[in-house]
């Protein structure tokens, strides 16, 4: 008899069912960020009322649901240097930029996404009611004078 696993750390698999009509196969896909929403919680509450900035370097549209709520910033990195994104932080440089690509409104949306049909599925919606579809872009507000 084998004795149990002990507790996987790292990525886990994700379970992306077959859609019919869609080229996708059932498959687990590794998620590489799997614990990044339990490092914000963690900072948010760490953070306490201090501002928490998260910071996603973009390969694939991420699902926000998890991240937002505990985020007072989301800055988009499209692949810029680490010293552009602490230049932003800093308030050295007032960023501007539009979304090349819809960020999908949950894993459903996902799941239910066909691969070869372009921007078929929900986009995410914030608190304040921002949509993060193609194209939406924002601009840093200073909220203070240096």
């Amino acid at each position: 008899m084998r004795s149990a696993s002990p507790p996987r750390s790292g990525p886990r698999p994700i379970w992306a069912p077959t859609r019919a009509g869609c080229a996708s196969r059932t498959r687990t896909v590794t998620a590489a960020n799997s614990g990044d929403a339990d490092l914000v919680r963690a900072a948010r509450e760490a953070m306490g009322e201090r501002p928490v900035i998260v910071v996603l370097r973009l390969h694939h549209p991420p699902v926000l649901t998890e991240i937002e709520p505990y985020a007072d910033a989301i800055l988009v990195d499209l692949g810029v240097s680490s010293r552009s994104v602490w230049d932003v932080i800093a308030g050295s440089y007032e960023p501007s930029g539009l979304l090349p690509l819809p960020l999908p409104a949950s894993m459903e949306t996902v799941e239910a996404h066909c691969e070869d049909l372009g921007f078929d599925y929900a986009v995410y919606t914030d608190a304040a009611g921002n949509s993060y579809d193609f194209g939406y872009g924002a601009q840093l507000v200073r909220t203070h004078q240096r």
